[in-house]
């Protein structure tokens, strides 16, 4: 099973760049610890790191859409909610759109508050991460690779951090924290 992790551009200009100076180091290392502990349970990571590089003048989308057709999983790491997002959001429906089986999942601060609406508004996305991501990040990707052809029912065994639409709505089972970080992996930095 191949996973393809994408941390998005992110556009710095007055407004923002406070907000992007201040983020938490945490949200700098999540896809790392993520990609770090999908290997150290055996999948293929692929990490598509572009936060400082912004978007292309004119355009929505980026060669993600194009290349997702090779991955199984993409993961769509969202710190928080700010002008751009919109843009992500289209880089998430673009993927879909190309590859109608790459299962598209979405993490980080801002996901983790908001999984309700952004499953609600976005039927391109098949589910949101919910706090401490790497071990519901593993527990999807064992999930389906064990063979759910469609990539969008997650609900057949609920997976604590994962939130997805079910018969009843948007579902979500509570997950606990780590217990022990020094369990983790190093993040993966190349």
């Amino acid at each position: 099973m191949k996973i393809l992790l994408f941390d998005p551009p992110v556009l710095r200009d007055k407004a923002n760049l406070d907000d992007v100076v201040n983020t938490p180091l945490a949200s700098c290392l999540i896809t790392g610890y993520i990609g770090a502990y999908l290997e150290d349970k055996g999948f293929e990571v692929t990490i598509i790191s572009c936060p400082n590089k912004g978007f292309p003048e004119g355009t929505h989308t980026t060669p993600v859409a194009s290349i997702s057709r090779f991955f199984d999983i993409v993961g769509i790491h969202l710190v928080y909610q700010w002008d751009n997002t919109g843009k992500v959001l289209e880089i998430a429906r673009d993927i879909k759109e190309a590859n109608a089986g790459t299962h598209v999942t979405v993490y980080g601060y801002y996901p983790a508050f908001t999984y309700e609406s952004l499953l609600k508004e976005n039927p391109f996305i098949d589910s949101v991460i919910v706090g401490e991501p790497e071990e519901p990040f593993a527990a999807l990707a064992q999930l389906l690779k064990k063979g759910d052809k469609s990539r969008r029912n997650v609900g057949a065994v609920p997976i604590p951090g994962v939130a997805y639409r079910g018969a009843s709505g948007i579902e979500l089972r509570s997950s606990m924290p780590i217990e022990d970080i020094d369990t983790l992996p190093f993040p993966l930095r190349d």
